[in-house]
């Protein structure tokens, strides 16, 4: 079996969440509401798709290209920081390609190439105003998107046999 490659990412950043187009949409996450969901174990073994489900449908596994693990709350970022250990099949070996491209590209310069990041699906628990995310109930995926919703939530590097 071929050795599987990992990368490390942000999974979700504290603050205002963002439309397609950059501008804000009304949600605010706070950095407690992060912090806490990693201490609960919320993205233990959390499952990376290829693009969120569309149009009502459910997670497919023929999407599915690895498992997040070792996510840690970074104080400094006020993010959950991860590694996505990639599946290594013929379905994800395209997807893993472009990672490594996008990030080549990239360099140490993250505004670089295209806007592909991490997006997780989850279900909020809000504060009275119904746009502060206070909590999360449960985290269902963390999933590579193009234009994600929370700003610098993306690959951010690839882990060596080193490390």
């Amino acid at each position: 079996m071929a050795e599987r490659k990992e990368f490390i990412g942000r999974l979700i950043v504290a603050g205002p969440t963002r439309t397609m187009t950059g501008e804000a949409n009304g949600y605010v996450v706070e950095a407690e509401a992060i912090r806490r969901a990693v201490a609960e174990g919320l993205f233990r073994g959390l499952a990376c798709f290829a693009d969120h489900a569309a149009g009502g449908e459910s997670p497919a596994v023929r999407r599915l290209v690895g498992v997040w693990h070792d996510v840690v709350y970074d104080e400094a970022d006020a993010a959950a920081v991860g590694r996505l250990r990639a599946y290594d099949t013929a379905e994800t070996r395209p997807v893993v390609e472009l990672l490594e491209q996008v990030l080549e590209e990239q360099g140490l310069d993250e505004a670089a190439g295209p806007d592909l990041g991490v997006s997780i699906v989850f279900y909020p628990q809000l504060a009275g105003d119904g746009r502060t995310v206070r909590g999360m109930a449960m985290v269902e995926s963390a999933d590579l998107v193009m234009f994600p919703a929370s700003g610098g939530s993306r690959i951010v590097g690839r882990m060596t046999n080193d490390e």
